[in-house]
């Protein structure tokens, strides 16, 4: 079965998605000192929070290549549940005062990378790519029920 192209808010989302990886693996590359020094002083390996980072970059490469290409309605609702999740952790720990000592680059980064998340959420909310996932890609199949 061939797959008819990714309409336009699926191909916005997974490129969202993709910048979020990207911003977030920067914020931890930018500001890996701040971080290598807390997982010091907490007795924790140097190289977690650069490990982690690569980690979420990989998964938002994975994320993109099963949204965008093969079409796969699970990914899209783990992209809005873990959107979801991560916008309520922020502002719990962020209310919470979890983070004393972020500098500015941090927060921008931060934001940027959350901005990109709630955007692929909108487009991935939009009635085109919701149809899309819905029928696996196979707009002739859905468009063929209309006669049935």
């Amino acid at each position: 079965m061939k797959r008819s192209p990714a309409p336009r808010p699926v191909l916005l989302a997974g490129r969202y998605i993709a910048l979020s990886g990207l911003f977030g693996f920067l914020n931890v590359l930018l500001n890996y000192n701040y971080f290598r020094a807390e997982a010091i002083a907490r007795r924790s390996a140097a190289a977690g929070p650069l490990i982690g980072s690569m980690i979420v970059l990989l998964l938002s490469l994975i994320y993109w290549y099963f949204l965008v290409r093969r079409a796969s309605n699970i990914v899209r609702w783990q992209i809005l549940i873990f959107t979801v999740l991560g916008a309520f952790s922020t502002v719990v720990n962020i209310i919470a005062g979890a983070y004393p000592y972020i500098g500015i680059l941090q927060v921008l980064m931060s934001l940027l990378a959350w901005v990109t998340s709630i955007a692929a959420c909108v487009y991935l909310c939009a009635p085109e790519a919701r149809d899309w996932l819905a029928s696996r890609g196979n707009r002739a199949a859905r468009d063929s029920a209309i006669f049935d």
